[in-house]
Formats: C-alpha cells, sequence, structure tokens
C-alpha cells in the first residue's frame, strides 16, 4: 500500500498540523485509519469508478517538488462561465477513463497566501436553493433590518469542481438535500458594490472583529466579538453545538438562550461566565452564520472529510447594506444590445439540473410556475391555487407508485428472459390503463383538454399507440426507456420530491 501526504480534497481542503496537532492516515483500499506518518486522501467517486489503476497503467508521478501552475483570477461572469464549461469537460473526460477527477490546484500554503493578502478576485461562487432564486428573490436571508450577510467563495477555489451542487456545498461546509434543486450564483464583486452597497472580505477571526467594529449596525458587540471570534473560544463552542445536538437541546432563538446556558453549566460543566459567552457566541452565529464550524483561518471547514477537521477552499464573507433583486442585479451593470445581454450585470444566476418550461417563482405553491408558452401553460393548471396543486398532488402520487411497481414488473420480465418487444408492449399498455385511472380523478374541462390535444396529435384521446411510438424511437428498448422517462416538471409544479421516478 503507498501512502501520501494529503495536500488537496476535492475542493482544496488541506490537513493543517498548526490546527490539529496531528495528521489522521487511512489504508486506501477501505478508507479505515491506519497508524502511519503519512496519509491518503479518499478519491471522490461519484459514479463508483474503479481506480484509475485497476483501469489502466498510472503515469508517473510528476516530482512532489514540482508546482502546478494556479488559476489566474476570472474578472468577468462571461470568463467564469467558459471555466465552469471546461471543468465540465475535463470531468466527463476524466470518468469516460477512469481517471481521478480534478483536484483543486491549491496548496494549503497557496491558500495561506491568499488569505494573507486579502480579497482579490473579482467573480465569486455562491449555491442557494433554486426556490429562493426567483426574480424578486435575495442572495441571502434578510436581516431584521434590511440588510444581509452571506458566505461564498472565489471562483478559483471551485471551479476544478464543475457544478456538482453536493460537492459545492460540502466544500462550503453546508448540508446537501437531494430532495432540493439548487442554483449557483455568480457574483461580480465590482458590480454588486456599485449596485448594492457592498462589502467583501476573506472571513478570518481578524478581519470580522474589524467588520463588526466598523459596523454598528450589524448589532454585535466588538467587545463580546473579540472574545469569542478567537481560536481559543472556536474549539469550546463547536463542542459546545454537538453536545447540544447530541443531546436535542435547541440552541436557536432567543426563548431558548437561558436553557442552553444552564445546559452548558450544568451537564458540561462550564463556569457561568463562560456558558454566558458561548451563548453570546450563538448570537453571533444567528446573526452572521458563522456557525460551529467557522474556523476563522479565512478557509470553509471541508465536511467531505468529516469528523475530521479539514480546511476547505478560501472563503469570503459578503456585508450587503442595500439589497437588490436578484433580478435588478442581473440587470445592474449589464451590457445589453437589441435585447440580448453582451455582458453580465452584477449576478448571474445558473439554474442546475432545472427541468425545461419551468422557474422558481413563490406565487407558485410548491415554489414554481410554468414559463409562458410550456407544456403547464394553460389555463387548466393553476399552480398558485392550493386546492388544485393538493388535488393533483395526490393524483401523481398514485401515478409514481404506478410507476415503481412497473418497474419491478420489467426487471421480472428481463430476469425471466422476455423479449423487448414483449416488456414495451406491457409497459407501454400498463401507461395507458394508468394514464386513464388517472383522468378518471380529474375534472371534466381538464380531461377533455388533455385528450383534446392527443387526437390532434396521435388521433387517440389516450395518447401514442406502442406502433407510434416504435416508429418514432425505432429500437424496442427505447421505447422502454421513453415510457418510463421523469417529468420533474410536474412533480416540482407539485411539490413531488425531485428524484421520484416517473
Amino acid at each position: 500500500v503507498c501512502l501520501e501526504t494529503v495536500n488537496h480534497s476535492p475542493f482544496g481542503g488541506d490537513y493543517d498540523p498548526d490546527d490539529t496537532g496531528e495528521i489522521t492516515c487511512y489504508d486506501p483500499t477501505t478508507y479505515k485509519k491506519i497508524s502511519d506518518d503519512r496519509a491518503i486522501r479518499k478519491p471522490e467517486n461519484r459514479t463508483q469508478e474503479k481506480p484509475a489503476a485497476q483501469k489502466k497503467e498510472s503515469k508517473p508521478k510528476a516530482d512532489s517538488n514540482t508546482k502546478r501552475p494556479l488559476p489566474k483570477p476570472a474578472k468577468t461572469i462571461k470568463e467564469a462561465e467558459d471555466r465552469l464549461n471546461e471543468a465540465s469537460k475535463k470531468i466527463e473526460e476524466a470518468r469516460k477513463n477512469g481517471e481521478p477527477l480534478p483536484e483543486s490546484p491549491f496548496s494549503l500554503e497557496d491558500k495561506k497566501a491568499i488569505v494573507a493578502k486579502g480579497l482579490e478576485e473579482n467573480i465569486l461562487v455562491r449555491v442557494i436553493e433554486t426556490e429562493h432564486a426567483y426574480d424578486a428573490g435575495k442572495i441571502g436571508r434578510p436581516r431584521d433590518d434590511g440588510t444581509l450577510t452571506f458566505y461564498c467563495a472565489p471562483l478559483s477555489q471551485v471551479e476544478h469542481g464543475d457544478t456538482d451542487p453536493e460537492l459545492l456545498l460540502k466544500a462550503f461546509g453546508t448540508n446537501h438535500d437531494p430532495n432540493k434543486q439548487y442554483t449557483i450564483l455568480l457574483m461580480d464583486v465590482e458590480k454588486m458594490a456599485k449596485a448594492g452597497d457592498t462589502t467583501a472580505i476573506i472571513p478570518t477571526f481578524k478581519n470580522l472583529n474589524e467588520m463588526i467594529e466598523a459596523n454598528p449596525a450589524l448589532g454585535i458587540d466588538p467587545k463580546i466579538a473579540k472574545q469569542v471570534l478567537n481560536d481559543d473560544f472556536a474549539e469550546k463552542f463547536e463542542d459546545f453545538t454537538k453536545a447540544a445536538n447530541a443531546k436535542n437541546v435547541d440552541l436557536w432563538g432567543e426563548e431558548n438562550w437561558d436553557a442552553a446556558k444552564e445546559f452548558a453549566i450544568n451537564e458540561l460543566t462550564f463556569d457561568e461566565k463562560t456558558a454566558g459567552l458561548l451563548i453570546e457566541r450563538q448570537k453571533i452565529a444567528e446573526e452572521i452564520s458563522a456557525w460551529d464550524i467557522f474556523q476563522g483561518n479565512g478557509m470553509s471547514r471541508d465536511t467531505n472529510f468529516a469528523p475530521e477537521k479539514v480546511s476547505g477552499g478560501v472563503e469570503a464573507f459578503i456585508y450587503e447594506r442595500k439589497p437588490l433583486d436578484l433580478k435588478k442585479l442581473e440587470k445592474a451593470g449589464a451590457v445589453e444590445e437589441k435585447g440580448v445581454i453582451k455582458e453580465a450585470g452584477a449576478v448571474k444566476r445558473i439554474h442546475i439540473d432545472l427541468p425545461d418550461g419551468i422557474l422558481p417563482n413563490p406565487d407558485g405553491v410548491a415554489g414554481y410556475l410554468p414559463t409562458k408558452g410550456s407544456r403547464y401553460d394553460d389555463k387548466i393548471y393553476d399552480f398558485t391555487d392550493e386546492d388544485f396543486v393538493k388535488r393533483h398532488r395526490q393524483i401523481r402520487s398514485d401515478y409514481l407508485k404506478g410507476s415503481k411497481e412497473l418497474e419491478k414488473t420489467i426487471a421480472e420480465m428481463h430476469s425471466n428472459g422476455s423479449s423487448s418487444e414483449e416488456i414495451a408492449r406491457t409497459v407501454v399498455a400498463e401507461r395507458n390503463r394508468q394514464k386513464t385511472e388517472a383522468r378518471s380523478l380529474m375534472t371534466k374541462e381538464e380531461v377533455d383538454v388533455l385528450e383534446q390535444g392527443n387526437i390532434e396529435k396521435y388521433g387517440d384521446p389516450v395518447g401514442p399507440s406502442i406502433d407510434d411510438l416504435y416508429k418514432k424511437y425505432k429500437t424496442w428498448d427505447d421505447v422502454i426507456d421513453a415510457s418510463m422517462r421523469k417529468d420533474n416538471a410536474i412533480n416540482l409544479l407539485l411539490g413531488i420530491k425531485k428524484d421520484t421516478k416517473g
């Protein structure tokens, strides 16, 4: 077994012996901890490929002293988009060839150097839930005074990782929910500063304390902040929050702070003063989202390596005093010619895996509405009406349950040696039966519109026949795939989990 020192996580996370006092080591075949003075990173493996060494001979490694070239900071959002697209191609090629996925070229020393210089990159990256990325939405959750604060990352720290929201969020130290849609925001610091009175810093303890002192509107006592936003107190606060979570002690909200303080004193044996400071630190977490894993070294905590404390990429902290809507930010500083955007504004939204024909909109019961001229943009579909959405959600859910049963039937027929044609005919017949059953629960007007469309297109109110489908898709396997294809657009419009099949 060959072990090598950990230099990078998927997003530049490093073991820092100055922070942890030791480097944890793993057996690269089992990923279990072992005793050694070296360590190896668990390879990123989203598609369960075999390690590259099992598929093809590895290329000789470059000398460990060889310095990899670092990417130059992107100057515009257009350049950032191009670089993300290029990263996508590299990742696709690596997966195709069974090679390790691209890693960050930034070593721990590189990132420390960036932190020491301060924020110099102009393009920042943030990931938010798509349901909040509507035109009138904000980049973050507004504070009580109307301002907002949020964390993000310089493009160079994450661009090698494509646009995978799960890995991006973990690198940012944030939980990923597989049932949610995500949107990436590309932000131009210079244009944002002009549009919304914005200040951006690298959030070290020193920089954050200075920002708090210079901005009384944040509502944080600078003297208290200096006592709790430092390396020594960070470990106490993280231990406190972990213990509280383990005991189901709620720390959030003023109504819970007294009980949380008693927990710190009685259960964790902190003295009165320290317990009080722990609550003050919790208040800061709620004010500016400096969670328990906030490191104060200018780098995020890479939770891909949890429970180990591994630094991810350099991060940025933004204080927006006059927050603008996302739509307005997209137009701020944009260059438009004859209705075509030639140069992006302060922000660009990139919706990840969002089905065509829908966009986030708070007027929708489930947070989405059809776009004009799309499949579900019809007077019979009122996704702003709770009763309509509730009724159709139940109809759709029953249909999806039938889809899961049909998947089992397909698997059984395959195992029993049925031909693709036999399976295709069974699938189409069952799909048509499910459609008829679902329509029995719809209004007459809804059914009339659906059936009229099918008659005009296929000459049959139920929909395409098996012969129609074979003529269109050419093979029986493609007919099966088309019949079982997901329609995540209607699932999202009705508030059904995005990973539901059917």
